[in-house]
């Protein structure tokens, strides 16, 4: 049982050159500060974060340097998403053991996740060149590298990785997601099918094997992918959102509509804004292509809703309007969309949608008016056709 409070209280009172003077005072205050961390323990494994820090609290009130109350109290803030208070607790054990692996370890998972991740790298390489043997660190290396843009470097640190773990799955799709980003479309394939191959059943594999076939203009081996990964996780919204945007590349624009209508209930059910605008607008492209334009103008205009400031789905909107023959509609669609100066959604979504439009309608009541005005509104921003040509806008679904 724990000894009595006013016992801890004493202890606290005792000066420690006497309690380390003396190896019998010293175990009986190490018996208590065991107790304290067996009850931390209990608490922590339960979930009970704050039972456990006051245990832990009370523990380092009586040895300030005890590293495994330490390393545990940095570990409860860790899992009770307190990061800041992990790296502070973290950085108190490296003070006093600056080797210790635990804390670079503890400091730089804590660290990552708040988002100062040259800082998590610093700790990052220092524990990789203490101890090589963590898988864990390794991914997470590779994986701050990545955040960071610095892709010639997580190739090198995923290939010295692959090495030591050739059959870990979660570095060998870190590889291939640097690869990929890297240019290196040969590689990033190979590792990925290593990964898929690996474990059949790890939904991530199968969702970044569909991102890279998709970026290398596989786009039949990216449905694939991709509809592996929605059965081995039906309930993912993310993964009908992706295999939308692959069928709608090929073509195929009633998958595209199936998949973005899922996308669509899911993302609706977990009140996910950012993912429900992404399956509206796909689902209005969707409904565009497939000459459904009062569904189209529904998916459009909510997602324009949900999101006023994103020119695109205002474009689709007055794409659909004109082809239901709302001219006045339609024009203040596309002029709301003009306002935004999104120039390359101008070029793609804007002038070269309209123009195909008006290809296969050939007097599409007041098309040839607003592309008058798309037009000259593209010849007074020139950087849109710069930025149009080269690719450099921001990613879509389309």
């Amino acid at each position: 049982m724990l000894q009595s409070a006013f016992l801890e209280r004493v202890w606290r009172i005792i000066p420690n050159t006497i309690v380390h003077g003396l190896p019998g005072l010293r175990q009986m205050r190490h018996g208590v500060v065991q107790q304290r961390l067996e009850l931390a323990s209990d608490a922590y494994h339960s979930g009970a974060y704050a039972e456990a820090i006051e245990h832990l609290q009370q523990a380092l009130a009586l040895e300030p340097d005890d590293l495994e109350a330490l390393a545990t109290l940095g570990s409860v803030y860790f899992a009770s998403k307190k990061f800041e208070e992990s790296v502070k607790v973290f950085s108190r054990m490296l003070d006093i053991d600056y080797f210790n692996t635990d804390a670079l370890k503890g400091r730089a998972y804590a660290l990552d996740l708040l988002g100062r991740t040259d800082e998590a790298i610093y700790d990052y390489l220092r524990f990789l060149s203490l101890k090589t043997d963590d898988p864990g660190v390794h991914a997470n290396f590779v994986s701050a590298l990545l955040n960071c843009s610095k892709t010639d470097e997580a190739i090198a640190a995923g290939e010295r990785a692959k090495t030591q773990f050739p059959e870990d799955v979660t570095l060998r799709g870190l590889l291939a997601q640097a690869y990929y980003n890297g240019g290196r479309f040969v590689d990033a394939e190979d590792e990925i099918e290593a990964a898929c191959t690996l474990d059949p059943d790890r939904v991530a594999s199968f969702q970044l094997a569909g991102l890279i076939y998709k970026g290398t203009g596989k786009t039949e081996k990216a449905a694939e992918a991709l509809r592996w990964a929605v059965s081995l996780d039906p309930n993912n919204p993310e993964n009908y959102l992706s295999l939308a945007g692959v069928m709608d590349g090929l073509g195929r624009y009633d998958e595209c509509r199936e998949n973005a209508a899922k996308a669509k209930s899911l993302l609706e059910t977990a009140n996910d804004t950012d993912g429900l605008h992404m399956a509206l607008w796909e689902l209005g492209w969707a409904n565009y292509k497939l000459g459904r334009w009062t569904e189209s103008a529904e998916a459009s205009a909510k997602a324009v809703e949900l999101k006023p400031n994103a020119a695109m789905p205002r474009f689709n909107l007055g794409l659909a309007l004109l082809r239901q023959g709302e001219v006045q509609r339609a024009t203040e669609a596309y002029s709301a969309a003009l306002a935004l100066d999104d120039q390359a959604a101008l070029m793609k979504d804007a002038i070269g949608d309209l123009t195909d439009a008006m290809a296969q309608s050939r007097n599409l009541p007041g098309a040839a008016a607003i592309l008058s005005e798309l037009q000259a509104h593209a010849k007074r921003t020139p950087a849109a056709t710069r930025r149009a040509r080269h690719g450099t806008s921001a990613p879509n679904p389309r």
